[in-house]
């Protein structure tokens, strides 16, 4: 009987073990997800930040293209901006929606 309650004990403590192992494993998993998607957060935010900067600088452009330009070369720049403030509003879009597919990885 002894010997079957020593048994029993060091198959528990088999057990025990390979759930702590389980456990190590996870908590290094989860730990490793959480440096990436911080990393890909900082990414997103970095991008949106500099597609403001474009719409900003565009803008900026647009403006001295009219004042300093003739009139065909404006209408050129004015095209142009248009063209880009539209991809960079784009690229905004698509870097909140990236920036909210992230945040559903967070716990």
């Amino acid at each position: 009987m002894a010997g079957g309650a020593v048994s029993a004990i060091e198959g528990t403590g088999r057990i025990i073990g390979r759930t702590s192992d389980h456990q190590t494993t996870t908590a290094s998993a989860v730990e490793e997800r959480t440096a990436a998607t911080q990393q890909m957060s900082r990414s997103v935010a970095d991008a949106a930040q500099g597609s403001q900067e474009i719409a900003a600088n565009t803008a900026g452009v647009g403006t001295a293209g009219v004042s300093t330009a003739g009139v065909s070369t404006a209408g050129s720049t004015t095209e142009a901006l248009v063209r880009t403030s539209s991809a960079t509003e784009e690229l905004s879009r698509t870097a909140g929606d990236l920036r909210a597919t992230v945040g559903r990885f967070r716990y």
